[in-house]
């Protein structure tokens, strides 16, 4: 019989991607750097309110990605990670990356060009999604990363992830504004992803959702979300002070890049426990709702429709000058409406394409398979030839 999935974790996937849309509504369409500088003193002393707020819920979206691979750290442990799943979600990748590019030349938001056509049937070699290209590479890392974990002691697994946590969420804030330096020293996104899978696992070996945790979880959670929104203040009130820009510009640098944000994790693993250690009953709606997750990020994040919904669709250059609690509607009205849109779009899919899907990945995985075992056979053969 098939597993029910849990409906509390199918439903803080569903809230981490709204967060993540919502994140993604500020920085490209409200906060976007590339319409209006709203970093200068001037454009700061006239809307300071509107720009603080959003500043302060950008976090939002780095903990969404953070949670995740947390999420996948901590169920896939003891699993096997399957090659027809990473062709699946290939697949999903290739199809949106693929049609949002002729979409967008269609309706004029996008020239045509080689390069781009190219980025689009190869969006994860390209990194046409940073988030799907870093989760690809740390899923095929899965089987070897679960081995290291299933014999590793504690005491080895915890260095490895102090390790991580130094080069991936601390010198990234040491080299703020040299971020070429923490990426030599390891700080990439692919590093930072293992970094959460570790930490969901270890959450998982220490069973860490249970209900005697749960102020640990309100602890990380809040205490996270209020060092984050007392840092922001205080790099605006610099700059208000100084009068100079830098500060209010990276006033949101204890959010991280990505996922590796020093409060973002905080905030991650809290929710994580809080929401982890409240089961509710299997609920096919929910369920139904979360499996759309990653393809929502895929349709509203495409490089080549991002500027034309943010800005054409919806205007959001402009949310600014409104009144704070307006620009904060305005922006959850908007993220409701592409999160349900992009979730009918993919259901659509689903409906239609799933069953041809699963047949295609599952003769992909096939043939990849005998493939690799006649490799490894012809391997075997020379080495032996090799050594006699």
């Amino acid at each position: 019989m098939k597993k029910q999935r849990s409906s509390n974790i199918e439903l803080l996937r569903i809230v981490a991607m709204f967060l993540i849309v919502l994140h993604h509504a500020i920085v490209h369409g409200g906060l976007d750097k590339a319409t209006i500088d709203f970093y200068t003193i001037p454009h700061f002393l006239a809307h300071g309110v509107t720009i603080f707020l959003l500043q302060s819920l950008v976090v939002f979206g780095k903990m969404g990605v953070a949670i995740f691979v947390l999420i996948t750290g901590y169920f896939m442990v003891y699993s096997q990670a399957r090659l027809v799943k990473v062709i699946k979600i290939w697949l999903a990748i290739f199809i949106y990356s693929l049609g949002l590019f002729v979409f967008a030349i269609a309706i004029g938001a996008q020239n045509f060009s080689l390069a781009g056509l190219v980025k689009s049937i190869l969006p994860v070699i390209f990194s046409n999604y940073w988030f799907m290209t870093s989760y690809v590479v740390m899923y095929l890392f899965i089987p070897a990363i679960n081995i290291f974990l299933n014999k590793a002691t504690s005491g080895m697994r915890r260095l490895v992830i102090e390790l991580l946590f130094l080069t991936n969420v601390i010198l990234p804030i040491v080299f703020a504004t040299m971020p070429d330096n923490a990426v030599a020293l390891g700080a990439t996104n692919i590093t930072s992803f293992i970094m959460l899978y570790l930490i969901g696992a270890e959450m998982r070996f220490r069973q860490l959702l249970q209900p005697r945790y749960r102020l640990v979880g309100r602890i990380l959670f809040w205490g996270s979300l209020i060092g984050y929104i007392a840092s922001v203040a205080c790099l605006d009130g610099l700059g208000l002070i100084t009068k100079k820009t830098f500060f209010i510009e990276h006033a949101t640098v204890l959010a991280g890049s990505g996922s590796n944000g020093i409060f973002a994790l905080g905030m991650a693993v809290g929710l994580f426990i809080l929401v982890g250690t409240k089961p509710i009953k299997s609920r096919k709606s929910i369920n139904l709702v979360a499996a759309s997750t990653l393809s929502v990020y895929l349709i509203h994040d495409n490089p080549y429709i991002r500027p034309w919904l943010w800005h054409t669709v919806f205007g959001l250059g402009t949310v600014f000058k409104t009144v704070w609690w307006l620009s904060i509607v305005r922006l959850i009205v908007v993220t409701v409406i592409v999160y349900v849109v992009a979730t009918l779009i993919d259901m659509a899919r689903q409906g239609l394409f799933n069953r041809i899907e699963n047949r295609v990945c599952s003769w992909a995985a096939t043939r990849i398979n005998v493939t690799n075992r006649w490799l490894e056979g012809k391997a075997s053969l020379v080495i032996a030839k090799l050594t006699r």
